[in-house]
């Protein structure tokens, strides 16, 4: 068991190191974003879904030693925690190894989070900018805000509408 534990510990640890790298990677994300540099946003991208790849793989291998040890602990696998692994192997193995477990999980858990903060903060940031985007072609092609869509016909060409937004340029006299 005690191999198992150090199984753990070692993925628990990589985990740890995957998602900072994951967090300077949303970080420079961002910054792409704001910036407009694309294929430097399209590589950051394709480096994302690299460690959320590594992240789900890392994730496979601790729950089949969890479930392992835990089916060793007389413990449930589908509904164990850490934590509660760590109280019954705590009765067994001496030491701060279990101890040790655990904190890395709750730094693992604090990283998670932080991930989740900042990839929500750039999926706001790219909405928000697409909305600008779609204002500002309403704008340069007069259309209301309000008005649907659909103000071309099948052949491509402009029909008339009753309200007009603002326009670059004025066409009457």
């Amino acid at each position: 068991m005690e191999s198992r534990l150090n199984e753990l510990q070692y993925i628990l640890e990589k985990l740890l190191s995957v998602h900072r790298t994951l967090l300077d990677v949303l970080d420079e994300e961002h910054a792409h974003m704001v910036s407009l540099e694309i294929e430097a946003l399209g590589e950051a991208s394709k480096t994302k879904e690299v460690l959320l790849a590594e992240i789900w793989n890392l994730e496979q291998l601790r729950k089949k030693i969890v479930d392992e040890i835990s089916i060793e602990c007389k413990l449930n696998p589908a509904t164990v925690t850490l934590k509660e692994l760590s109280l019954a192997l705590g009765q067994r193995i001496e030491g701060p190894g279990i101890t040790v477990l655990v904190k890395t999980r709750e730094a693992l858990n604090m990283l998670i989070e932080q991930a989740r903060d900042r990839n929500k903060r750039n999926m706001t940031f790219a909405e928000e900018s697409l909305a600008r985007i779609e204002e500002l072609k309403r704008n340069v092609l007069g259309v209301a805000s309000s008005s649907s869509p659909e103000n071309y016909s099948s052949q491509g060409t402009r029909q008339p509408i009753a309200e007009q937004g603002g326009r670059l340029l004025s066409t009457e006299a």
